[in-house]
């Protein structure tokens, strides 16, 4: 578990990196910890050093990989192109289009999570080599 959290931590500080932090309001929002445990939380899956985040409680990682699952490039892309997309857009045209949006976002998380299941499997059958 814990080379799992360091390893989705890791992903977590490049897309940090790449598109902006996220703001400790939005990440209380995803985990609905205390905002002492989810400042703790954050510090931790910023920090590179693994030593803070072996030492998160069962609830805190949970509440960590909340924020992990929201905090990815599809998210503050999609967010972003359908903020933009839609701002001068009104009345059902505007929720046509956040539909779209909204499908085209399930079919890629969709997409992406059976990748991820099977480079997961692939890793698994080439140890046990």
């Amino acid at each position: 578990m814990n080379e799992s959290l360091d390893w989705l931590s890791a992903l977590f500080r490049a897309n940090e990196a790449q598109y902006g932090e996220i703001s400790k309001a939005e990440a209380e929002r995803y985990t609905r910890l205390s905002g002492l445990k989810t400042r703790k939380v954050l510090k931790a899956l910023r920090d590179p050093v693994s030593i803070p985040r072996h030492q998160l409680s069962g609830e805190e990682r949970l509440g960590a990989i909340a924020i992990i699952k929201q905090s990815t490039p599809v998210h503050a892309r999609v967010s972003r192109h359908t903020g933009n997309c839609c701002a001068n857009i009104s009345g059902p045209e505007r929720y046509r289009l956040l539909w779209q949006h909204a499908k085209w976002k399930i079919a890629l998380f969709l997409s992406l999570q059976r990748k991820a299941a099977f480079i997961y499997k692939s890793k698994h059958i080439f140890r046990n080599l």
